[in-house]
């Protein structure tokens, strides 16, 4: 009989397609590591911005990026009531 954990799982990795054109990167994300996330829409006076929490460090995404990874984040099953 193999060992099987109780509860959530330790790790959730995702993974968000970021940029356009030449400047395309992937972000790797643990989505059980991240404490809380803010994310202000792009307004006439303000660049859309995206804050990931993870308690001893944090990560912040502008403009087309903040939106980006806000929306795959919004479609993620750990995110969804």
């Amino acid at each position: 009989m193999g060992y099987r954990p109780m509860g959530k799982a330790s790790t959730n990795f995702t993974s968000i397609k970021i940029g356009s054109d030449e400047s395309r990167s992937v972000f790797v994300l643990d989505v059980n590591k991240l404490c809380f996330a803010t994310y202000k829409p792009e307004t006439p006076r303000q660049t859309a911005k995206l804050v990931l929490d993870f308690g001893a460090s944090q990560k912040i995404f502008e403009k087309q990026e903040a939106e980006q990874v806000y929306q795959a984040l919004s479609g993620h099953p750990a995110f969804q009531q």
